[in-house]
This record gives structure tokens, C-alpha cells and sequence, in this order.
């Protein structure tokens, strides 16, 4: 989560919509009078918990930043995330807090992942919504990144340089072709856990 009191922004960050990327580069404004809260296990910190840090006031004023992807296609950016190599100390430090030394992930493939998770593999129902309405957040597409930045940044009265915007946790996954690695009770799974991003966004398989 990034906070910038001078440009009144709130980032809240979600998976595999390059949040990263787009954190690292609003952060430069947050750092002069606003908040940086990117530890990893935090930077991910859902919406209700932000409202709680910041207050109504600054909630319901400031410009809510919320990154999203089509969801079929980020399902599977987020499966070859979770299967990249790994050190040899991760493993043991999950074996050391017992749990299984390899994460389910790296043990099953996509399809008995989105089979196993049902409903839960949208890990960003729980950080976007805090009632069953959607916030008045401003988006930023992944599939339209750059028009969606330059009118943020438009909006929020920040430079659009769009030269500076890094490239991170990229190279792990091995094709664009999303739609291949799912079978039809899959692709329904994964419709039925995102409906709401879905239907909001006109998202096709």
C-alpha cells in the first residue's frame, strides 16, 4: 500500500496486475509526506485495512488506485509466479515451520491448482472490496497500462515517463497464450471466482 498526502493518492496493490511495477513508481511521491507500507507480507494489504490506517476522511477524498487483469490470464501468471525456481533455504525454512517443503503449487499443475482452490483462488476479492459494492477506485487496466498510467498521472497532477516504469517479476512465465492451459471446468471455475471482475470490466476467455 503507498499513501501520498501532497498528490492525495491511496495505491492498493493486487496480484499478478503489475502492482509491482506500478508501486515502484508512484513510490518516489509517497516518500515526503505519505506512506510506504511494501514489506512483503504487507504490501498486499486489503482495502479495509488501509480505510482503518488512513481514516474516512482521507479514504473518501483521495483518489483510490486499484490495479486489475484479465482474470484467466492472470491466473496463470500467477501459477508460473508460484512455481519458479526457488532457493534451496526456502524450502527448508517451510519445512522448518511445518510445513510441506515445496508449496502446493510446485507439487500439482493449473489444472489441479484451479480444481483444488475453487473459489478461493481470487486472492483479490478480499483486498479490493471491503463491503459487496466496488470502491470509487480509479483502475489501471493491465491489458491498457500505459493510457490507463498517463491518466493517472493527468489526474494526480504527477509526470507521466513512462521510461521510468520498471519491469518487475517478469521472465517466469514461459507463453502469452493463456486460454491453452485451461480445460472447460477450469475456465468456469475461474468465471465463477472473479464474476464480479468479469461482469465489471467485460472481460472475455
Amino acid at each position: 500500500m503507498l499513501v501520498s498526502h501532497k498528490h492525495k493518492f491511496i495505491f492498493i496493490k493486487t496480484h499478478k496486475t503489475a502492482g509491482s511495477s506500478i508501486e515502484e513508481y508512484l513510490k518516489p511521491y509517497c516518500k515526503e509526506d505519505g506512506i510506504i507500507d511494501t514489506f512483503k507480507y504487507r504490501s498486499h494489504r486489503p482495502a479495509y485495512s488501509a480505510k482503518e490506517m488512513v481514516g474516512d476522511e482521507i479514504w473518501n477524498s483521495y483518489t483510490k488506485i486499484c490495479p486489475v487483469r484479465n482474470p484467466w490470464d492472470k491466473m496463470v501468471s500467477l501459477y508460473f509466479w508460484r512455481t519458479r525456481k526457488r532457493p534451496f533455504y526456502y524450502h527448508l525454512l517451510r519445512l522448518i515451520r511445518g510445513k510441506h517443503p515445496r508449496p502446493l503449487e510446485q507439487r500439482v499443475d493449473f489444472e489441479e491448482l484451479i480444481s483444488r482452490q475453487g473459489m478461493r483462488c481470487n486472492l483479490d476479492r478480499r483486498i479490493m472490496f471491503i463491503t459487496d459494492e466496488w470502491e470509487d477506485y480509479f483502475f489501471i487496466r493491465y491489458e491498457n497500462l500505459q493510457e490507463d498510467l498517463e491518466a493517472l498521472c493527468d489526474k494526480v497532477g504527477i509526470p507521466f515517463e513512462p521510461e521510468k516504469m520498471p519491469q518487475k517479476k517478469v521472465g517466469y512465465r514461459k507463453d502469452k497464450d493463456y486460454q491453452k492451459h485451461y480445460s472447460e471446468k477450469t475456465k468456469e471455475i475461474v468465471r465463477n471466482a472473479f464474476k464480479e471482475e468479469i461482469e465489471k470490466f467485460d472481460y472475455k476467455f
